[in-house]
């Protein structure tokens, strides 16, 4: 499995955290469709992550980093402020420079990979592979393959996951309209008084406009 890109991986990090580093989403699943490699650090072990990165790469590595004007520590508090994964401290993204592959390393608070796991909005990605054991994790009752629709399965932003769950249908084949989960969106939009942003987004979704702004993070 991306031998090349594991081992590129492994010498991104100390000894001491590869017992705390999983692969999660997408490349855990389906890595012959993973756009990149997102490799989760749980224990909160932020500090110990950032020293040895910054240890290893130079100022001139520092748009590896993150595709934004944000740095590492920025970068994580805006993604966590859109709802998109909670307890995120840290993400910078690095290129395999045999292979081209964006690796983004996250650091999280979570200390659980299952409790990381049910923290995802979209079953497909419910999926984890420990770096040092190698052992593929998922959520019994709630994690789905590529051969089965994607479901809508935690959601913090309606918005961010409603783009995800059109991300992935598209992706792997299903349609996203008509969908099951929609009106659990629409519920949760309602709730959380993002029914006019959310009925926006559907609107435009089933026009066909494109909106080249949009941001689906993961």
């Amino acid at each position: 499995m991306f031998q090349t890109q594991l081992e590129f991986i492994r010498q991104q990090l100390p000894a001491s955290l590869l017992p705390y580093a999983f692969i999660a989403g997408g490349a855990a699943i389906a890595p012959q469709t993973a756009g990149d490699i997102d490799v989760f650090i749980l224990g909160g072990n932020t500090e110990e992550l950032e020293n040895h990165l910054f240890t290893l790469h130079s100022v001139a590595d520092m748009a590896n980093f993150t595709t934004s004007d944000r740095s590492p520590r920025e970068q994580a508090k805006y993604l966590e402020g859109l709802g998109t994964l909670a307890g995120i401290e840290f993400i910078a993204n690095l290129f395999d420079p045999a292979t081209g592959e964006k690796v983004q390393f996250i650091s999280v608070r979570t200390y659980s990979v299952f409790e990381l796991l049910e923290s995802f909005d979209i079953s497909t990605h419910a999926w984890a592979i420990g770096l040092e054991s190698g052992r593929r994790y998922s959520l019994p009752t709630a994690s789905t393959t590529p051969a089965q629709l994607p479901r809508v399965l935690h959601i913090s932003n309606p918005v961010i996951t409603l783009r995800r769950l059109k991300k992935l249908c598209a992706r792997y084949g299903w349609e996203w309209d008509p969908h099951p989960d929609l009106e659990k969106l629409r519920e949760h939009a309602t709730k959380s008084g993002l029914i006019y942003q959310l009925d926006m987004e559907l609107h435009r979704s089933r026009m066909g406009v494109v909106n080249l702004f949009e941001e689906v993070p993961f």
